[in-house]
């Protein structure tokens, strides 16, 4: 069957005219569907991605825009049907994106790469302390004790740990006059500090005893005799801080320090 061809334009007519207002209708609520789109496409991309959308939001502004130049006569229905589009083709391919990336597929075992969270020291070793280490895992404390006199300003521990780094590493000396921060890294990034805290074992009787006859022994020759007297009477009176004739070492050398040369006259050191 054949129609008039004025009858055809009619009908054309009609048809374009009336999906013009249905468009401009639609066009009415562009900012709603632009505001419900753009919060799908935020809330999906930041959920499953967990990228920033920033770069992404810019690049199509700046589509929009050009297009805006380009078809300044049909620029709603270029907004219109780039909606549509970016949904119908977005939707079927945000999960495989997320799988690839590694943030998605949870629920079937799909791909992407799990990194460990563990971060936990299990040895912490300094050469020539006294007994074991105690870690306490539930309050993250590390406590060793070290033999008395010991100084504490650089002791270079070894460091056992399941993680991917711990600061300060391994072997690097570290001042334990105050407790003292390690941090284990894990594959994931995440942290754990611990805090260190190095003890000095008090003094026993043979270490006293030891100790007492070392001041004594004034010029360090091994032996408590006239040299070390001599010495004690030349320094006499004297208040200097390390004075070696300061054997009880209360910062004056005098007759307590006399006393006690009397007491360990004749020892030697061992």
């Amino acid at each position: 069957m054949s129609y008039p061809q004025g009858n055809i334009s009619r009908y054309a007519s009609v048809v374009k005219y009336a999906i013009l207002y249905l468009i401009e209708k639609l066009l009415k609520l562009k900012y709603v569907i632009l505001g419900f789109f753009c919060k799908f496409f935020v809330t999906n991309l930041k959920k499953l991605l967990k990228l920033r959308y920033t770069l992404l939001g810019l690049i199509c502004m700046s589509l929009l825009k050009r297009m805006e130049k380009i078809l300044p006569n049909n620029y709603n229905l270029f907004i219109v049907a780039f909606i549509v589009v970016s949904i119908v083709l977005f939707t079927p391919i945000i999960k495989p994106i997320s799988i690839a990336f590694g943030y998605g597929g949870g629920g079937g075992g799909g791909g992407g790469t799990t990194y460990s969270s563990t971060k936990v020291i299990t040895a912490f070793v300094i050469s020539g302390q006294v007994g074991v280490t105690t870690i306490i895992e539930s309050s993250k404390s590390i406590v060793l004790t070290m033999p008395y006199g010991t100084s504490v300003t650089a002791l270079v521990p070894t460091i056992i740990m399941s993680g991917v780094s711990v600061n300060p590493a391994s072997g690097a000396a570290n001042n334990f006059s105050s407790p003292q921060t390690y941090t284990v890294t894990a594959a994931d990034g995440s942290t754990q500090n611990y805090i260190v805290t190095v003890n000095v074992a008090l003094a026993t009787q043979t270490d006293w005893y030891v100790n007492t006859i070392k001041r004594t022994d004034i010029v360090r020759d091994g032996k408590i005799d006239i040299l070390d007297f001599n010495a004690l009477m030349v320094n006499w009176g004297k208040n200097i801080i390390g004075n070696s004739a300061d054997t009880n070492q209360d910062g004056l050398v005098d007759i307590l320090d006399f006393n006690l040369l009397m007491v360990n006259w004749g020892k030697t050191e061992k």
